[in-house]
């Protein structure tokens, strides 16, 4: 699913007017009228005003005149360009902007005021809040959301158990669910909506099923002739953040990590983990997290590689990172340990 880019009209698309005379008068009407125009069309006849007071008699007949050439000259083609800069920004064809209805700004607070309610149940907001602000706001969650969804569909691919796959399908499709409320708000690509996935989803459940027994009849056959098994496969998911250091450091020493100490957590500057490879040390950052992991992680791993005089810093996790996450690792020369990382530590643990 993609979340769109960019602006939109009004998430709900605005309904023009059923009825021709209102509909053609209001185009008429923000034709030749605005109230930006009218503001400074309005400076300009005090400024006549001021030209013609020194006149007497007033020339009442030729001020009105000259009033009205200079707004066909003048103010009809300002107000044409601003109504033009207003149809711009919304993202909309200028006929189409001229022949919205004329309370579709207050409709746009009305579907602000709506997407919050989604976003935020039982809140409430004493000032209103712009479309546009809301729409940047609802994209954003969105965002985080799809970031979820792909966590628990990663999780569902990899389970070790039909308990586990069942409740990765169950949380992707709870996610999906909720993100398709914003649909009719047109915040996603067509094509691409939250409901296209949980179509797809459910129309090829037997099939991801026979695909997870399948994997698992393979998987089990391998850890039968194994000399070894490690218990946990990926029971790391259901662990508190303490307990997934322990475990990443245990694992580390099934790798042949040396003098690997988890750290009391006070004064370690982000640091979960040292460990030492051959001559090589390591500043290691453990994250057991849902979605993928945020930037922070990495920066903080790379202060703690120069504060404690380490070779490497690293960040681990059972997740994913995102893609602006894994470019600045590789400008900071951080070494990314995501989840298929730390898979491969479990098989060669059981070898």
């Amino acid at each position: 699913m993609n979340i769109s880019k960019g602006k939109n009209t009004g998430g709900a698309s605005f309904t023009r007017n059923t009825s021709a005379t209102c509909s053609n008068y209001i185009f008429v009407g923000r034709i030749v009228f605005s109230i930006t125009e009218a503001f400074f069309f309005f400076i300009l006849v005090l400024f006549l005003l001021l030209l013609f007071s020194s006149i007497t008699p007033f020339p009442y007949v030729a001020f009105l005149v000259t009033c009205l050439i200079l707004y066909i000259i003048i103010g009809i083609p300002i107000n044409m360009l601003i109504r033009f800069l207003q149809a711009k920004h919304c993202k909309m064809p200028l006929k189409d902007f001229l022949h919205l209805p004329c309370n579709w700004v207050v409709y746009r607070f009305q579907l602000s005021k709506e997407i919050l309610q989604i976003l935020y149940p039982g809140k409430k907001f004493f000032l209103p809040q712009t479309y546009g602000t809301t729409i940047i706001e609802v994209k954003r969650k969105l965002a985080e959301e799809k970031s979820k969804v792909e966590y628990y569909a990663n999780i569902a691919n990899n389970a070790s158990s039909e308990t586990e796959f069942s409740a990765a399908i169950s949380s992707c499709i709870k996610t999906l669910e909720w993100m398709s409320q914003f649909e009719k708000y047109n915040v996603f690509v067509q094509g691409n909506a939250p409901s296209d996935d949980l179509r797809d989803i459910k129309d090829n459940m037997q099939l991801s099923i026979d695909r997870l027994h399948r994997r698992l009849a393979s998987e089990n056959a391998q850890l039968s002739t194994s000399p070894t098994s490690f218990s946990t496969l990926t029971a790391f998911d259901t662990m508190d953040g303490h307990d997934f250091e322990y475990f990443c450091a245990d694992l580390l020493r099934k790798n042949g990590f040396s003098n690997v100490e988890v750290t009391q957590g006070s004064g370690d500057h982000g640091v979960d983990i040292f460990a030492e490879q051959g001559d090589v040390t390591f500043a290691i950052q453990c994250k057991r997290y849902e979605g993928s992991v945020p930037y922070k992680a990495i920066q903080e791993a790379y202060s703690a590689k120069g504060i404690f005089n380490k070779d490497v810093a690293v960040v681990m996790t059972n997740s994913t990172f995102t893609q602006q996450g894994i470019e600045d690792a590789k400008r900071l020369s951080v070494k990314l340990w995501d989840r298929d990382k730390l898979n491969e530590f479990i098989r060669n643990a059981t070898e």
